[in-house]
């Protein structure tokens, strides 16, 4: 086990907190103030992965998502505006097991492993 770099730290807290919102939403709750300013300070320290996460960025407000675009150097689409709508599947940030592995650090059976015990959605593989 080795320790991340602060920039991949920063990338791996911003995907823990894509998920955590994705399950606040179902469960009704918000983002706190404090919170928020957290997130958004996190965001703008990793504009590369921010921007890729529709959840983050609509946590952080309008204007926050704008600047993690810019300083991410590209257009990003930006997240559904209603709550009530799903976002459609290229804008959902879903990994299959073994790119979600991939990008954590470990081996597929245990991205595998997450899915399966509730920890994550499993989607299936697809041609790319």
């Amino acid at each position: 086990m080795q320790q991340p770099t602060d920039e991949r730290a920063r990338e791996l807290t911003l995907m823990a907190w894509e998920l955590a919102l994705r399950a606040g939403h179902l469960n009704g709750q918000g983002v706190a103030p404090d919170a928020q300013w957290l997130l958004a300070r996190l965001s703008l320290n990793a504009p590369r992965t921010a921007a890729h996460l529709p959840r983050v960025l609509a946590a952080i407000g309008p204007e926050a998502a704008a600047a993690v675009r810019r300083l991410a150097g590209e257009r990003v689409t930006p997240p559904v505006a209603e709550p009530a709508q799903q976002p459609a599947e290229s804008q959902t940030g879903e990994l299959d097991t073994s790119r979600a592995a991939r990008l954590l650090g470990v081996g597929e059976p245990a991205g595998q492993a997450a899915c399966d015990q509730g920890r994550g959605r499993p989607v299936a593989h697809r041609a790319r």
